[in-house]
């Protein structure tokens, strides 16, 4: 448990870091419906983690097992937008 707990708690920790930049990036691009852009992201975050605890909740074995895994296709699946982001910008400048 201490292991998890010791990777947890700064992904935790850094969610106040997150979400503030990336709630300013996505409204700097529509300032004219901010509030639109708000409440979407709002909707969005509400949504995937709603999906992402019922798949943890009915995957429950009584272990962080899980958790765990739920945490790394969380991760990957954010790696691979940044990437696909990067890609877009990359080739748009080119």
């Amino acid at each position: 448990m201490w292991p998890f707990l010791l990777c947890f708690a700064p992904q935790i920790a850094t969610i106040s870091l997150i979400g503030p930049n990336s709630m300013a990036m996505a409204l700097q691009r529509y300032p004219h419906m901010a509030g639109t852009a708000s409440s979407l992201m709002g909707v969005m975050q509400f949504g995937i983690g709603a999906v992402f605890g019922a798949i943890v909740g009915q995957a429950l074995d009584g272990t962080i097992a899980p958790m765990t895994t739920g945490h790394g296709h969380s991760g990957a699946r954010s790696a691979c937008c940044r990437i696909d982001c990067w890609c877009a910008v990359t080739s748009a400048n080119a």
